[in-house]
């Protein structure tokens, strides 16, 4: 929860997005890097997952047989690239359209997405979400993701981050740990 944002910290009732991250970027300056990827967030609502780039926040490490650490953040991009309609144009859309739409494009096909993975530096941080790795970290293509079949779970999920594969690492980040604790209470 973004307690932190409640009017009754910030003295905001409703937020545009110009005035309204202006003013809470003078009132929580520590936030700037999160405050500016919501703002561009809003901007514009996406037109589908399908067309979406995913960019978790936290960086972990990839772990050799040697025992040598190498941080990384990923990403994942969509194999097509759409553009999203203006707002006006999503306005008259149902509460669930994204959900719709996915499904909708899986029957007719597949959706697919490339995993990428950046290679951080000794001087990125691993520690802090909001602290963003520069743009020029080398970025390499490690795998591709294809949905071409809806299939209902058996059992219920829960997405937790911090279930790992062998040879992945957590990093130090205090919020990618406390996902753990949190997930499995609310869960």
């Amino acid at each position: 929860k973004l307690k932190i944002l409640g009017s009754h910290k910030t003295g905001i009732h409703s937020i545009d997005l110009g005035l309204g991250i202006s003013q809470l970027l003078t009132t929580f300056p520590e936030h700037k890097n999160t405050l500016l990827a919501l703002k561009e967030q809003l901007k514009q609502p996406p037109i589908s997952y399908a067309a979406l780039n995913y960019y978790p926040i936290h960086a972990f490490y990839l772990v050799n047989a040697e025992g040598k650490r190498q941080s990384i953040k990923y990403e994942w991009h969509p194999l097509k690239d759409e553009k999203s309609p203006s707002i006006l144009e999503n306005i008259h859309l149902s509460k669930n359209y994204l959900h719709e739409d996915l499904e909708k494009r899986v029957e007719k096909g597949s959706v697919g997405f490339e995993l990428y993975i950046r290679i951080g530096e000794d001087t990125d941080p691993t520690d802090d979400p909001t602290d963003k790795w520069p743009s020029d970290r080398q970025k390499i293509l490690v795998g591709r993701l294809t949905i071409n079949k809806k299939v209902l779970p058996t059992e219920s999920l829960l997405f937790d981050p911090t279930i790992v594969g062998e040879g992945i690492d957590l990093s130090e980040d205090p919020i990618l740990h406390f996902r753990h604790e949190a997930y499995a209470v609310s869960f």
